[in-house]
C-alpha cells in the first residue's frame, strides 16, 4: 500500500498505490497485480456489516476506502489502528478471489527513507518521464520533472518522483513504473547480507517508523529466504486498467468525478490466469 501521507501540511491518507504480490514458494515465480486508484464498484465480503449497508460493494474510489473504514467501526472489522488496512485486504481479496492476509504500507516520506537506507536503487528507465506540474513536498507548488531514458542510480527522492509522477502520462503507466521500482529494489538487495546475524534486526529497527505492517518481525527471515528464490526474469505483471478490466466514467454521477467501474468477472478471470501462469 502506498499512500499520499507524508507531505508537509497534508492530513490526507489516500491509498493511491495498491500492489498485490503473490509468490509461488515451489517455483520461485512472482506475480504483481496493480489496481488503479480510481477504481470503484469493488465487492465486499458478505460477512461485513458494510456489505449490507453499502449494497454489497464499495462504489467510491478504492483509494478512499481506508479513510472511510477507519471512521466506521460499525461497518468494518478491526480496531482503529488496523481497520483501514483490514478493509483494503478484504475488499481486494474479494475482488481477486484471493485470501490476502498481510500488508505493508508506506507513505511518501517512508518510501524515500527505505530507498535511502538500502543505498538507493538502479532503475532501467525505459520511457522518459516528463511532468510540468510535479507537486513539491515542501509546499512550494509545482516543479518541472524530467527523467531521461537509460539506466540510472536513484536516491529516495528521485525514485519517489519516478514512481509517483502521472501528469504527463497516466495512472496505468505509473503502476507499471511502480512495479519496476519494486522489482529493481529486490533485484539489487543482497539477501545473504541481510540475513547475517544482527543485520536484519538493525535494519528493522531503523525502518520500523517508516512503514506499517501486520507481518510479525519473527517472520521476516523466512520471507527474506523466500525472496531469495524469486525468479524475476519470469515475473508476471497485471495492471487492471480500462477498457479490458474497467469502464471509464466521466463525469460520473452523483459527484461528477472520474471513475473506473470495475469489471469484476474479468478481473477475477485475469487473476486466475496470471496465478496459473506464475506456477
Amino acid at each position: 500500500i502506498g499512500a499520499d501521507g507524508g507531505r508537509r501540511g497534508a492530513a490526507s491518507y489516500l491509498t493511491d498505490t495498491l500492489l498485490t504480490v503473490s509468490i509461488d514458494p515451489r517455483s520461485g515465480r512472482i506475480a504483481f497485480i496493480s489496481l488503479p486508484r480510481d477504481t470503484s464498484g469493488i465487492p465486499l465480503p458478505k460477512s461485513w456489516p458494510a456489505y449490507r449497508a453499502l449494497g454489497g460493494k464499495y462504489d467510491n474510489k478504492i483509494n478512499t476506502l481506508y479513510t472511510v473504514a477507519r471512521a466506521r467501526p460499525d461497518l468494518f472489522p478491526g480496531n482503529d489502528r488496523q481497520r483501514g488496512y483490514i478493509a483494503l485486504m478484504g475488499a481486494l481479496g474479494e475482488l481477486y478471489g484471493l485470501d490476502i492476509g498481510r500488508y505493508v504500507a508506506v507513505d511518501l516520506n517512508s518510501f524515500r527513507s527505505i530507498v535511502n537506507a538500502l543505498g538507493g536503487v538502479v532503475i532501467d528507465v525505459q520511457l522518459p518521464v516528463m511532468d510540468q506540474g510535479y507537486p513539491s513536498d515542501d509546499g512550494r507548488g509545482k516543479l518541472k520533472l524530467y527523467v531521461p531514458p537509460g539506466t540510472m542510480r536513484m536516491n529516495g527522492q528521485q525514485a519517489l518522483a519516478y514512481a509517483r509522477s502521472r501528469h504527463a502520462s497516466s495512472d496505468f503507466d505509473r503502476s507499471a513504473r511502480q512495479q519496476r521500482v519494486v522489482t529493481s529494489v529486490r533485484d539489487q538487495t543482497d539477501i545473504d547480507a541481510l540475513l547475517a546475524p544482527g543485520v536484519l534486526s538493525q535494519l528493522v529497527g531503523q525502518l520500523k517508523r517508516d512503514f506499517k505492517t501486520n507481518v510479525p518481525v519473527k517472520e521476516f527471515p523466512r520471507l527474506l529466504s523466500l525472496a531469495q528464490r524469486i525468479d524475476l526474469s519470469k515475473r508476471r505483471t497485471l495492471v487492471l486498467g480500462p477498457p479490458t478490466y474497467s469502464t471509464e466514467c466521466y463525469p460520473c454521477p452523483p459527484d461528477g468525478l472520474y471513475r473506473l467501474e470495475a469489471d469484476v468477472p474479468e478481473i477475477r478471470r485475469a487473476t486466475r490466469n496470471i496465478l496459473k501462469k506464475r506456477g
